[in-house]
């Protein structure tokens, strides 16, 4: 339950002055403007699981959790709208929030072009891309190398003992990445995403139907970020494995350069195309030969993508 104002709040007068305009409030920490001035909120709501307060200089300060029963905290502004009402996923605590928001007069029209405003701020990637669960616990995808193992394996011709040696070391080799590599990637563009999803919002389900459909588009981009980092391990200690002497030497007139670490030739009078080239051509010809409706709905590229990938490689 949202809590009430206090016992001797008149005496406040920043309260007494909100009261008259028939909004209620509680007394909080004295918040300063960069001007040194103190800066009343006229939106104050507090609850033991979170808050969210507008001020009289404009400004927002909002809050999930408490140390003392919850365990955890976290706050932010303004910047940082889009995350605070993306972290929400308890119906209960979402309708609690937003029915306490319109009985002050803060609708989703009112708040609107501040959500839109705060997805230029990377917080909002944040949180749709796995927030703390996956940059701070670590609960990522687990990798797989098959794929990227079988390549070598048949471009190569290894055998199922350099193929385990492969796939074991990559294992060890692989680093994953972290927000900021993931944000320096994507991020320009997933902003763009949840942005325009919020313009095209109408009310509080429309956003939060939006943020639901964007974990599943953003999830797309960390496969295929993970996907990249995975090529790159088995790239790795494939070359590793090589100068070690644990692989066979691949066959000069096929392959002749990997070990210095250029292009690859699958043989000669072919294209030059690297390993990233090579895994996109494959998936194009794995899409061409899906059913039309499971193209459509895989989320990867589109049979035309495909088309044009294998008309640039193959021509």
């Amino acid at each position: 339950m949202v809590r009430k104002k206090p016992r001797g709040w008149e005496k406040h007068p920043h309260e007494h002055n909100m009261a008259r305009l028939g909004i209620e409030t509680r007394s909080r920490p004295h918040v300063f403007r960069a001007d040194g001035r103190y800066s009343p909120p006229i939106v104050d709501l507090d609850t033991n699981l979170w808050g969210f307060e507008i001020r009289e200089d404009g400004s927002y300060y909002v809050r999930l959790g408490n140390w003392t029963t919850a365990g955890w905290h976290w706050s932010g502004d303004e910047t940082d709208l889009v995350l605070f009402f993306s972290r929400i996923s308890d119906e209960d605590m979402r309708k609690e929030i937003i029915e306490s928001l319109e009985n002050e007069g803060v609708t989703f029209d009112s708040l609107k072009e501040k959500l839109v405003k705060a997805t230029e701020d990377e917080s909002s990637v944040y949180g749709l891309s796995g927030d703390n669960r996956r940059w701070h616990f670590g609960e990522d995808d687990y990798p797989d190398f098959e794929n990227e193992v079988d390549y070598f394996q048949e471009e190569y011709g290894l055998t199922k003992e350099e193929r385990e040696k492969l796939e074991e070391k990559a294992s060890w080799d692989y680093l994953g990445f972290n927000f900021e590599e993931f944000h320096d990637g994507y991020g320009k563009e997933i902003s763009e995403m949840i942005k325009g999803e919020l313009e095209s919002a109408e009310d509080w389900e429309d956003m939060y139907n939006a943020f639901d459909n964007l974990r599943e588009d953003v999830y797309e981009y960390l496969l295929e970020m993970q996907r990249e980092k995975e090529g790159e391990a088995v790239e790795k200690a494939y070359k590793d494995l090589v100068e070690e002497g644990e692989i066979s030497k691949p066959d000069p007139r096929f392959h002749p350069t990997i070990i210095e670490g250029q292009t690859f030739l699958k043989s000669e009078g072919k294209k030059n195309m690297d390993f990233f080239e090579k895994q996109q051509l494959r998936i194009a010809k794995d899409t061409l030969k899906m059913p039309d409706t499971m193209a459509n709905v895989m989320g990867g590229m589109s049979k035309e993508q495909a088309r044009e990938i294998i008309k640039k490689y193959e021509g």
